[in-house]
């Protein structure tokens, strides 16, 4: 399959690890993008919603019946850092660039109790960030699965077939 790659400036195309790997890693081009509440001092943080990557990956796959799937890399467990949506989905026609959002896991070293000098507030907990356990700008921070797009059609029925399972659920197939 081949897929097209907008030109823009500083392109790193998408590069597998080895000849046998399924997925094609993609780079962190810009800085750590934390979106959240700061605290006043500006060092530490009330809450982050998320860390953002941009990539300058724009992509278009020229078959359609294709999908992209974003998946971590096996180096996020050295990190801080789990991918925000657990694994992205980009549909064949999405044109836009890939980016990349993660969640930061706090540790306990992390935080520390800010003690409020008023009576009502009290106290509240706040964050940092370890920036030696993020990506930064020019880490290898995801990679792209290409896989084909099944088109299906549902048809609605009074009874599906019967199986050993049936409707057993989380871990009912388990000893």
């Amino acid at each position: 399959m081949k897929v097209y790659v907008k030109k823009v400036e500083n392109l790193t195309l998408p590069k597998k690890g080895s000849d046998l790997a399924a997925g094609y890693d993609i780079i962190a081009t810009s800085d750590p993008q934390i979106v959240g509440t700061p605290s006043e001092c500006g060092f530490f943080w009330k809450s982050i919603d998320y860390i953002q990557y941009d990539t300058d990956i724009y992509l278009s796959p020229s078959c359609i019946m294709s999908h992209v799937l974003i998946h971590p890399r096996s180096s996020i467990s050295k990190y801080n850092l789990m991918l925000k949506n657990g694994i992205g989905l980009a549909d064949a026609d999405y044109t836009g660039m890939y980016i990349c959002k993660f969640s930061y896991c706090w540790q306990p070293k992390d935080l520390q109790i800010k003690f409020l000098y008023s009576r009502v507030l009290g106290r509240e907990i706040q964050g940092k960030v370890d920036t030696e356990k993020i990506y930064k700008k020019g880490d290898k921070i995801a990679q792209l699965v290409f896989e084909p797009t099944t088109q299906v059609e549902f048809e609605i029925v009074d009874e599906l077939t019967e199986t050993n399972r049936g409707a057993g659920g989380f871990g009912s197939s388990g000893v």
